[in-house]
């Protein structure tokens, strides 16, 4: 899928990333379709941004699973990824102060990619 620079509308999160008013985010236009009240990819809105912003451009990640396929996920790929999101909710809620961050990050990480998945 095609990426393309949109401008931040309002204070938004992506999969696992936080964006707010003004940031430039490269991104495929599929994930963009799905926050399009939260964005804007017309020239004049990302021009504006870039020109508040110091020029700054950000890429949005797209998850591993998202870089090797065409089209979304199977319904296998589906469940198992919710039952990992599942998973890594009760280990969180269970976890260490100290272990959290890593669990966080990797139920987010998980959280983007069944997003991408169901997108698509």
């Amino acid at each position: 899928m095609a990426k393309k620079k949109f401008r931040v509308l309002m204070a938004v999160t992506i999969g696992a990333v936080t964006y707010k008013p003004n940031d430039v985010v490269n991104m495929e236009e599929g994930i963009a379709k799905i926050h399009r009240e939260q964005l804007d990819g017309t020239p004049a809105a990302v021009s504006y941004a870039l020109s508040e912003n110091g020029n700054e451009v950000k890429e949005h990640p797209t998850p591993a699973a998202a870089q090797t396929k065409e089209g979304g996920g199977t319904k296998k790929e589906v469940k198992a990824l919710e039952a990992a999101i599942t998973d890594l909710q009760t280990r969180l809620a269970e976890a260490a102060e100290e272990a959290k961050p890593d669990l966080e990050a990797e139920l987010q990480a998980k959280q983007a990619e069944l997003a991408q998945l169901q997108g698509e």
